[in-house]
């Protein structure tokens, strides 16, 4: 069967960007007068670093275009790169910012960036003309993408969960195969995946700002992903980026993960949670008489293992386990490089189409 390449213009939902700043009080340091921005703008594949031509860029201009005027975004100017991966794009600019991203990537190409954003700036009174600077994205090329089970898991308010899900022993177990949690709060069958919650627990006691007595502590969530060779390894995305795991690793699999949420000893909020932390794992691992493994189901989630908690009727610190799962049916398979369609009969509210 002929396998269609994904068009990568409508993978990421948001447009990845690379930011200039220079100082506004340019702009009435001369009058008012309407300075030329120039920007050099470079594109690279991000594996290989390799130019990428016929990636189309916008800029936006904005500034004051008199003294002490009101602020407003000038016409945007668009570019493509030429086979040296590069272009220009220029305009005016009252007050030395540009905002430069990409708008449209050639067909096999995701859009991405490893440089979200750059800041530019110039000493006072000069005129901001960063002819001489050059923004570098990077897009991601598009390999070997497969049909994957996608499902969100605990998606809603992160600060109001509908209900606690966990029973009173406080572990709660899902079936990452299934899709489902085991009894009593859904129909799983195997727990390929296994939360624990521990509430409130203790550091040392504290002062607060106020003076008064206080504790310090965290509200703690332990992933464990039972049996042997099963596990996850953490992963830190680029900001942006749309792929941020294109196969699972072959090794480096820990069985246990803790995310918490609390007060530290300097009564601050602690907390372990990265937006662009995720993880791959592996589940249901089997190995042959020589410790080799024969069988093995592999998948990846995306953002970091966290919690909802639960405000009414009463509040519950960790109510729910959230997170986005990716799981590769076939066994053996590291590929996690999704073509956006979804295998699970059930997806739940999955609302980013992330591959």
């Amino acid at each position: 069967m002929k396998r269609k390449c994904v068009g990568a213009k409508w993978l990421l939902p948001a447009a990845v960007c690379a930011v200039a700043w220079g100082l506004a009080q340019d702009a009435w340091a001369f009058g008012g007068t309407e300075n030329l921005a120039t920007v050099g703008v470079l594109v690279l594949e991000e594996a290989t670093r390799e130019p990428v031509a016929n990636v189309k860029v916008v800029g936006t201009l904005a500034g004051r275009t008199n003294p002490g005027g009101r602020w407003e975004t000038l016409p945007k100017v668009h570019g493509t790169t030429d086979a040296q991966g590069r272009c220009t794009i220029s305009g005016v600019s009252a007050s030395g910012v540009v905002t430069v991203e990409i708008s449209r990537v050639p067909l096999g190409y995701y859009r991405t960036s490893v440089e979200a954003a750059r800041t530019f700036t110039t000493k006072r009174w000069k005129a901001w003309n960063p002819g001489n600077l050059v923004v570098t994205l990077a897009v991601q090329r598009v390999e070997r993408p497969v049909p994957l089970h996608v499902r969100q898991v605990g998606r809603g308010d992160p600060r109001h969960a509908a209900k606690d899900v966990f029973p009173k022993e406080n572990m709660l177990s899902y079936d990452l195969v299934k899709g489902d949690w085991l009894p009593p709060a859904g129909v799983g069958e195997q727990a390929d995946v296994v939360f624990t919650r521990r509430f409130k627990e203790s550091l040392m006691p504290i002062t607060l700002p106020n003076g008064d007595k206080g504790e310090a502590y965290r509200d703690v969530l332990k992933v464990s992903f039972p049996g042997d060779g099963n596990g996850v390894v953490e992963h830190v995305a680029p900001a942006g980026a749309g792929l941020k795991i294109r196969t699972a690793p072959a090794d480096g699999y820990v069985h246990d993960w803790e995310s918490w949420d609390g007060v530290d000893l300097m009564a601050k909020r602690d907390t372990s949670y990265n937006a662009n932390r995720c993880f791959s794992f592996r589940i249901r691992t089997k190995r042959d008489a020589q410790g080799k493994i024969e069988s093995a189901h592999y998948g990846k989630i995306y953002g970091d293992l966290f919690f909802s908690m639960q405000m009414c009727p009463e509040k519950v610190a960790i109510a729910v386990p959230r997170f986005a799962c990716y799981l590769n049916p076939t066994p053996l398979d590291r590929n996690l490089e999704w073509n956006l369609v979804n295998l699970c009969r059930t997806p739940g509210e999955y609302y980013r189409l992330e591959p």
